[in-house]
């Protein structure tokens, strides 16, 4: 794995991760992006939001975004907002919405079998949904009413199908509550929403557990290949006999969690469970060697020193079939990070 993609994993990166649009992502991409981009506070999970996530999901992903402005990270991430504003400002000028103020939660989930896939983005806050509807029509969308509420259907790129089987869409189901996706998860949250979604037990016992203690947090249910394919050298699927450690380290993983609380320090935790005892002892050993190349290079750039100095510090521990790892990194040395990614990101786009 290469050093500069243990990079991009830890720090914040512009996008929305999560693929919940097939043709026109931009609009939504905006919205999303800026609802993450907030900064977060912990709290319990919203429990109407969580009502609204689908039964077969198998990842679900969660921000606290109402009090985000006390921490330090969250004041760095809305001053770089202020001064790089881009599609945010846009968002904020064609429809009044400013997920800064606008927003208290958003949960994000996917049913795979990979996390691109059935994506929904679930947001809580305070919506104009007749102004975010006039703006999206100025620019193409078409509304359509299902079920007694309007569902805004982005238009189609130049040079898209037309008959797109998966068009990007958002609805607002009240003046508090927004859900995102393509089309049919979209028509699915509205159609099942008289009827409260029953997660697993075990999956809304971590949700609880990790959204009580977190800012941002997650739970998984897929291969760990498939939720880090990057760190997997770009292979989700990877057969479980391959001779790569890592991404066969990664395919063991069967179950995983974690979250990042802010504060003066940023931390961060990952538990993972694999199929075997085995197969967690040689997760732990691939971190521990991760760990070790971090470390021996850290004198080659600042970014790479930040990094090895949050291993010297690491918690990792093995039980059973599962490991634990806990890093915990300077909110000073987070915004270093941050802004290195973000710069090295925009030289890229540029050279495009």
């Amino acid at each position: 794995m290469r050093l500069s993609t243990l990079i991009s994993f830890v720090t914040p990166h512009n996008g929305c991760g999560l693929h919940v649009t097939a043709h026109n992502g931009r609009t939504a991409c905006a919205l999303v992006t800026g609802l993450l981009t907030a900064g977060v506070l912990s709290a319990a999970v919203d429990p109407g939001l969580l009502a609204l996530v689908p039964a077969t999901t198998q990842l679900i992903s969660g921000v606290h975004v109402d009090q985000s402005r006390v921490s330090p990270f969250g004041q760095f991430v809305i001053s770089q907002i202020q001064t790089h504003p881009g599609d945010l400002q846009k968002l904020i000028d064609a429809t009044g919405f400013d997920p800064r103020n606008d927003v208290t939660e958003v949960l994000m989930a996917a049913s795979g079998p990979s996390v691109n896939q059935g994506g929904l983005v679930l947001a809580r806050g305070s919506f104009d949904p007749v102004k975010v509807e006039a703006s999206a029509t100025a620019k193409g969308a078409t509304i359509q009413n299902y079920l007694g509420t309007d569902v805004i259907i982005g238009a189609n790129p130049k040079g898209a199908d037309a008959n797109a089987a998966h068009p990007g869409a958002v609805a607002f189901l009240d003046n508090t509550l927004a859900v995102a996706g393509n089309l049919d998860a979209v028509k699915s949250v509205i159609a099942n929403r008289p009827n409260t979604t029953q997660l697993p037990q075990s999956v809304l016992a971590q949700v609880n557990a990790l959204s009580a203690v977190n800012d941002a947090w997650f739970v998984s249910l897929v291969p760990g290949t498939t939720l880090l394919p990057q760190m997997a050298g770009g292979k989700p699927n990877a057969p479980e006999n391959s001779n790569d450690p890592q991404s066969a380290a990664l395919q063991a993983i069967v179950q995983s969690s974690g979250g990042v609380h802010f504060g003066d320090r940023i931390s961060i935790s990952f538990l993972a469970v694999t199929r075997s005892e085995k197969d967690a002892q040689s997760l732990a050993d691939v971190v521990r060697f991760i760990s070790s190349m971090v470390q021996m290079k850290r004198q080659e750039n600042p970014q790479i020193g930040i990094l090895a100095t949050a291993f010297d510090g690491m918690n990792l521990t093995t039980s059973g079939n599962t490991m634990a790892l806990g890093i915990s990194i300077s909110e000073q040395s987070f915004e270093q990070l941050a802004q290195a990614n973000g710069a090295k990101k925009a030289t890229a786009i540029r050279k495009q």
